[in-house]
């Protein structure tokens, strides 16, 4: 990595660790070593006041004195949101990158999520202040701006960022690899319907997410430079020497579409990336049949 016209050594991460996160609404990320961030929520927590101020500010004069006061009140209410939803997001995602060296995060489409249900006047939406309640939710928790920092976070101390596809990773059982939407009882329970196997939910979800994580760092090692099956974000990730985090997690081949057989790899670890980028790879999707 060049810095300042000289060659600089990229930095080790002190941790050898690596984990899947789960974002929810419920709980705001749980972690696959069972350790789980609860939701802070600030738009929730100041909505009622957050009612009250526009209204009364609606009742004043327009460029009056007291409507100025008014619209100054809204104002520095929604700063303080927003500088505590800030605040939270950076304090977890500090922890979190310097905790684990490499961290696997759901590829999740956050604009879809909060897509409205309210239809059309013909064809009118079902549940829709149910739907409203949760984009809310969604908004408030803002799950792409953790993931946006994580991105520049990790490789600052040396880890690595890698997303996954979130299909069937709720739905999925870690323990046989059964696949059915039965699995999933209820929002929070998970009980396979196969083996038996029974956990929270999230908790489920944030194992796949690292078990197909390390499957697609597997499938990329066994590919070689030559994998075009994936599609890599521009712009993202550094200059990084991933020998070493394949020599430690790559002891499968396999693809995150079906179950994954334990095969060592015969080739020696090479550095599979040549960037000058100072941002960290996020491998997004894979195609069935790599490698």
């Amino acid at each position: 990595m060049a810095r300042n016209g000289r060659e600089v050594e990229p930095p080790q991460h002190p941790s050898t660790s690596a984990v899947g996160l789960d974002w929810g609404v419920a709980s705001f990320v749980t972690m696959s070593n069972g350790e789980v961030i609860e939701q802070l929520q600030p738009l929730k927590k100041f909505l009622p006041r957050l009612a009250k101020l526009p209204r009364r500010m609606a009742r004043k004069k327009k460029f009056s004195s007291n409507g100025k006061k008014a619209k100054r009140r809204v104002t520095r209410l929604h700063s303080k949101i927003a500088n505590i939803r800030k605040d939270f997001l950076h304090k977890s995602s500090k922890d979190i990158s310097k905790n684990h060296a490499v961290v696997f995060v759901e590829d999740l489409q956050v604009k879809n999520l909060r897509a409205s249900s309210k239809g059309r006047k013909a064809k009118p939406g079902k549940r829709v202040t149910q739907k409203s309640g949760l984009n809310r939710a969604i908004l408030d928790a803002r799950p792409f701006e953790l993931r946006r920092q994580l991105a520049y976070k990790t490789p600052w101390s040396g880890g690595l960022l890698v997303s996954v596809p979130p299909q069937n990773t709720s739905r999925r059982c870690p323990e046989c690899q059964h696949t059915a939407a039965e699995n999933r009882k209820t929002q929070a329970k998970f009980v396979c319907g196969e083996c038996g196997f029974s956990a929270h939910a999230d908790f489920v979800g944030a194992v796949n997410i690292k078990e197909a994580g390390l499957a697609l760092l597997a499938c990329l090692r066994a590919c070689g430079p030559s994998a075009k099956s994936f599609v890599f974000r521009s712009a993202v990730i550094a200059t990084m020497r991933l020998s070493t985090v394949f020599a430690t997690f790559a002891c499968c081949k396999g693809v995150v579409s079906g179950t994954t057989e334990a095969t060592p790899v015969q080739s020696s670890p090479k550095p599979l990336i040549a960037s000058r980028s100072p941002w960290p790879l996020i491998l997004r999707k894979t195609k069935p049949g790599c490698g």
